[in-house]
């Protein structure tokens, strides 16, 4: 990502929507979590661990957004 996709994403994360968006985020990775134990088919399998990745994966951006724009892009 480059510096405005990081800096888009600090704003996102301190605004009150933000905050929801990782609470919403962190439900849907739960309901992803369980719904692997139930699959009984590997391709259904394989696309709930790929969700589950992408929730993941999207939640940590977020949540590091700030200390990323910080110690990257900030002109000290």
């Amino acid at each position: 990502m480059d510096e405005q996709d990081w800096k888009a994403l600090a704003r996102i994360a301190s605004s009150q929507d933000g905050r929801r968006l990782l609470a919403i985020l962190a439900k849907r990775r739960e309901e992803c979590r369980d719904k692997l134990e139930r699959l009984p088919d590997t391709q259904q399998l394989n696309r709930a661990q790929g969700s589950a990745e992408a929730i993941k994966e999207l939640q940590q951006n977020l949540n590091e957004a700030r200390e990323v724009v910080n110690k990257r892009f900030s002109k000290d």
